[in-house]
Parts: structure tokens; sequence; C-alpha cells
């Protein structure tokens, strides 16, 4: 295999402090703001930073013995399968487990968990790049944005996405491969995707569509070569055996997130978009940048939009099209080819697509939510061609000229990645950790299941940390809580997080028994729960129905009763009629907005609209959005679009329950609800 002649200088001495010095001001400029000096903070604020925390220590629990099960985190009780809404941040426990096999405190295995995956983060990237040819002096200048600087401050929100090693050592695996086929190294790169698919689901799908595409450029750019090369490969068995022990594991992996699926369906478009990589935030650098501040005021982007990563990987970008272009030797076309793989790969999830993007409708891929991550994948492809273009104009100069361009080009670096410490997001967890052992001490000892009312609104900065709170005083006690937060959140899960009534909670504890526990026995289900806050829950077991779950029968009959009061409004305008329902269940079964699964037997919420000739038109406003106990309440907004022609003069607000879950014409009233209906005009 050719190689492209190492720098000679500086030498051995000279370049260790060189690694050592660009470390170290890494270290200083991107992970000290986030872990503070003293290790006293973690990075991100008090909700997706420490529900990775609960994650892990999830992991850690159940690999010494204190939970029975893995997938089924007991939070969001009575629900299963719990951690298949989120990363389940398998492929990290391993050195999870390491560190807090000796830290007093899960905050603290944290800090030193990050600590490790910064110096990992660092190796595998000049690893990546010194596999790919690159001298280790330029190597260290392009892997600095890639584990550095901006790349950190965009992505210190959710740290799991700090976690770049699995990622780097997958990519440095693929060349190996690419550049010489052979059973080993097929195996080795299993072994290495595999552990990327168990760390990070987001990164493990954009590192395999990135992978195919240079597959394809490479084979399509040396035919000759590539198939003499799949002609001449052979597995081994042991190469065989790796391979099918990492489809197995993967398989076991992605099980419970394929079941979840089926219930949860994929993310609604409107969501997805606004999380979707966009031109604007191609050229919108993370707050607080040194260099290219100057940029903020020129685009508005998210708090997920920040995708500028500077100068640098885009000279890196250029030097991918270069390389492929000239194709220098067989290493350069490689990473050329990788580089232009990750911009075209890029470029299909752009936001510029809308709900027509070629990948949108791929099985498996609907599931991904955020997919601006992908322009993260993407920089380690950029960072080798920077270092081979690096390398190739560096030896123009004279050897002993040389050190010093290195010193300059890491000098140039950190100025265009510098991030103004306060830009990071952090947060002090001691004072976090006592936020839980103070709610810890409340908790009845005698309580098996809990749930803290968060006593503010959901779109309150502190819901969801109070949410946050319980699960890690849960896990502290080892009970479980209906409390719980994830991104990618279940079904019927506003069921009872929206409204903050028993009656919502029932529903929830009820929809929630019937999916994923069938034929538990109610009373030990519902038993020794404790209810901190405002809200104050009488349970009776005995009192609870469980509705119909996935596979059985309609609604149970009974009577139906609500009092229902609206306030509507008309904008004549857009035609848009707004109506304000408070519905109040006076009957003695619960209504339904979701019905079954195929949404048979739902209730919805009607408007009666009568012009001034006294003519009444129905028009449907949407199902209940939660379900509503007996004697609950729950306040609800419909909207609806009249037709030209139709002008209210007075309206009412009622509710049906139709057979088939959709109105192609007048509601069919199979289990008609006595309304008392509250009217304005």
């Amino acid at each position: 295999m050719h190689i492209l002649p190492h720098l000679s200088v500086p030498r051995n001495a000279s370049l260790v402090g060189f690694v050592a010095a660009a470390c170290l001001i890494g270290l200083w400029t991107s992970l000290v703001p986030l872990l503070g000096a003293d290790g006293s903070r973690l990075p991100g604020d008090l909700i997706d930073s420490r529900f990775i925390g609960y994650v892990l220590e999830h992991g850690w629990l159940w690999l010494t013995g204190h939970e029975a099960g893995f997938w089924s985190a007991p939070f969001y009780y009575p629900m299963t399968r719990t951690l298949a809404l989120s990363d389940n941040m398998a492929g990290a426990l391993p050195l999870y487990a390491l560190v807090r096999s000796f830290s007093p405190t899960p905050e603290q295995a944290m800090v030193w968990f990050l600590v490790l995956c910064f110096g990992l983060n660092w190796s595998a990237a000049i690893m990546m790049a010194r596999g790919f040819g690159a001298s280790l002096g330029a190597s260290v200048v392009a892997a600095y944005p890639v584990v550095g600087g901006m790349t950190i401050a965009a992505q210190a929100m959710h740290p799991q996405y700090l976690l770049l090693y699995p990622v780097l050592l997958a990519f440095w695996l693929l060349g190996r491969f690419l550049l010489a086929p052979d059973a080993g190294r097929a195996a080795m790169l299993a072994l290495g995707a595999t552990l990327l698919a168990l760390t990070s689901y987001y990164y493990a799908v954009f590192f395999l569509l990135m992978a195919v595409v240079a597959a394809a450029l490479q084979a399509l750019s040396d035919r000759g070569r590539y198939g003499a090369g799949l002609r001449a490969f052979r597995f081994s068995p042991s190469s065989l055996a790796t391979l099918a022990a990492c489809l197995l594991l993967l398989a076991c992996n992605y099980q419970p997130y394929f079941m979840e699926s089926l219930e949860t369906g994929p993310w609604p478009t409107a969501m997805t978009r606004g999380l979707s990589p966009s031109l604007a935030g191609l050229v919108a650098p993370p707050p607080g940048s040194f260099a290219w501040g100057w940029l903020e005021g020129l685009t508005r982007v998210g708090s997920e939009g920040h995708l500028f990563a500077g100068f640098f990987p885009l000279a890196g970008l250029a030097c991918g099209c270069f390389l492929l272009w000239r194709r220098p030797d067989r290493q350069g076309a490689l990473a050329g080819a990788l580089a232009v793989a990750a911009a075209a790969v890029c470029v299909l999830f752009l936001d510029i697509w809308g709900t027509a993007s070629p990948l949108r409708h791929v099985p498996g891929l609907a599931a991904l939510r955020v997919t601006t991550r992908v322009t993260v994948v993407a920089l380690p492809c950029f960072a080798v061609c920077l270092a081979l273009c690096l390398d190739r104009v560096l030896r123009s100069f004279a050897p002993a000229r040389r050190g010093l361009m290195l010193v300059a080009l890491l000098g140039l670096v950190v100025t265009d990645q510098y991030v103004a410490p306060q830009a990071y997001p952090s947060h002090a967890w001691a004072p976090a950790r006592e936020r839980v052992t103070a709610l810890a001490a409340r908790v009845p000892a005698d309580a098996a299941v809990i749930y803290v009312d968060p006593a503010v609104s959901m779109d309150d900065p502190g819901y969801w940390a109070v949410h946050v709170d319980a699960m890690l005083a849960a896990q502290r006690l080892g009970k479980a809580t209906y409390n719980g937060y994830t991104s990618w959140l279940p079904p019927v899960l506003g069921l009872f997080y929206a409204r903050d009534t028993c009656g919502s909670l029932d529903a929830w504890r009820n929809v929630a028994a019937a999916l994923y526990r069938p034929g538990a026995d109610r009373a030990a289900l519902y038993a020794d729960s404790a209810f901190l806050g405002r809200l104050q829950c009488p349970v009776d077991p005995a009192a609870l129905e469980i509705p119909q779950g996935r596979h059985q029968g309609p609604l149970p009959a009974g009577e139906r009763r609500a009092d229902v009061r609206a306030v509507a409004a008309f904008d004549p305008g857009s035609r848009r009629l707004r109506v304000d329902a408070v519905v109040r269940n006076l009957g003695g079964s619960s209504l339904y907005g979701l019905g079954d699964f195929s949404h048979q037997g739902a209730v919805f919420l009607m408007a009666g609209v009568y012009d001034g000739q006294g003519r009444r038109t129905e028009v449907p406003l949407g199902r209940l959005e939660h379900a509503i106990g007996p004697g609950a309440t729950l306040a609800q907004r419909g909207e609806a679009q009249l037709p030209p022609g139709l002008e209210p003069w007075r309206v009412e607000a009622f509710l049906v329950q139709a057979p088939d879950g959709a109105f192609s014409g007048p509601p069919e009233r199979a289990a008609p609800v006595t309304v008392c209906v509250g009217c304005v005009q």
C-alpha cells in the first residue's frame, strides 16, 4: 500500500510537544467550559443532559444486578420498552461502567466519562487521518475542528452526540477495508459499525449512507481493481462468525425499536422539517464564535440549526473534490470519495426537499427526527482530505520551515474554531443533585410508584426539568415513576402530560397497561402510588377500567354524558372558526379521543354552526386530545375552515363517537353522547 511520505520535521520531541499542545488547547477551550476546571459542571441544561445520565446509570444498575431489565427503565410507568424511545447508549456502557466503578456519584462518573470521551475522540481522529496516509502534524491540525471548538459548542446541549470516537473508528476501519479488502478487515469493520450502532442510531444511519455512496464512487472510478478485489475476496470461518454475531447483536438491539415504532409511527413532517439541515443553517455558527460571530445576525435558525463549522472543514470539502478529481493515489481518491459522499448525503437531508425528500419515506429513516446531526458525521471525511492536502502543501517548504508552518496552521485553526467559554451550555451538577436529594426525601418509604406534579405549564422551561428530577429520585430510591422525558414520545403520552387531572392520569395508566402489560393484576399494578405536589389522585384499582388494546374489541358500553361549554370566534378574512371548549365527563365511562388503534370508536369534538336562517351545519373539530375519565375535565381548542357561503350566526359545541374514525359525510352517531351545550353568538 502506498503511503504518503511522513514529514521529518518537527522531530520526535518537537512533534510530541506539538500534539500535546494541540490537545491541551482543545481541552482548555472546549472541554473546560463544559465541565469546569474543577469538574463541577456538566454539559447542557437540566433536561437532556441529566436524561442521558439517567440512561447510563440505568445501564450500570442493570449490569450490577440492581435492575431486573435493561429495556424497561422504570419511568413512564406502567409502560415497558422505555429505552426504545431514545438512544439506549449501550455502546458507551462499558466505558461508563469503567468510570462508575470508582466514582462515588453518577454525576462525578459522568464528568470522567466525558473526559475519557474527549481523549478517545482526539486519538480516533488522528488515527483516522493517519490511516489514510497523512502525517501526524497535518492530522492534528485537521482533527481539531472535528473534536473541538464549534462542533463541541453546537452539540453540547446533547452530550450523547459528543461521543465521536465510534464514528471516527468506523470510518478508519471502512478505509482500511476499501483500500485492501480481506476477511479480517471485514470482520473489524463489522465490529466497528456495531459499536457505532449501539452508541448512536443517528450517527450509525448517516455513516451507513455515506459508506454506501463512497463505496459506489470508488467502484465507478476504479472498476478494474475493485472488481478484481471483490472476486478475490473470501470470508474465513472466523470472519463469518464475527459478522453473524454482529448481526445478531444488532437485531436484538433494534427489535425493541422496531416494536415501538409500530405504535408510534414516523415523526410528523412539520416537526422533522424544522429539525432538518437548512441552507441558512450552513452559514450559521454557534453563538459566541470569535471569528465568525458576524454571521450570527445574517440568518435566523433554531437551537439545532447552527451548522457552520468554520473555514477549515469547508477547505476540507474543497480538498475532497480536488482529490477525487485528480486521484493522486488510491488513499487520496478514497478520501475524496468519502468527502463527496458525505456532502451528497447532507444535501439529501436538506429541508429544501420538504416532504418530497428522497430519504423521507425510506423504511426506518422516518424515525430520524434531528437530521442536523448528519453534518457532524460528515466532518471526519472533510478532515482526512484536508490533512492529505496540507501534506502536499507542506512538502513544498524547506524542512526547517515545516514546523513553523504547522504551528501557524494550528494557531489559525484554533482562531477559526474558538467559541467564547460563556457560550458553552452547561450547569453545575451539585445544586442539581441537591434538588433530587430534597425530592427523594419527600417520597414515602412504602410508595412503589411516584408522580411529581411539575406545577407549571408545559411551556415553562422548568416543566421537563421536574420530570427528570422525579426520574432521578425514583432511580435513586429503586422505585418507578409515572413521570418521564424522551424526545420520542409514546403515542398516548399526552393523556396526562398536558392535563394535570386525575382522570387523565388514570387514562394513561389504563392505556399503557393495556398496551404493555396485558393481563396484569390491576390491584398490584397501581398499588402504593405516591403523588407529590398539587395533584392528589386517590387510587381505587377496583374502579379503574382497562380500555381496548391493540388487538381488543370496541369500547365498552356505558352511559356517556358530558357537559360542554364553548366560546367561538370567527375570522371573516381567513374563514377560520376557532372554538375553545371545556368538556366535563358526567358519565360513568371514560371518553377516549384515540378509540382503538384504527381510531374506531373515537370521540370527536364537533361544532354545530347556524347561519342567519337557522340552518345548521355540523363541522368536525378533531378527536379529543386526551381521554377524559369519569368526572374529569378537558380544555381543548379546535379549529376548522368554513366553506364559502356559510356565515356563522350561532355556534354550539357537542361530542360524537364515530364508528369508523373518519367523517366522509354526516357523522354517524353509533354511540351518541348526551350533552349540555353552552352556546355563544
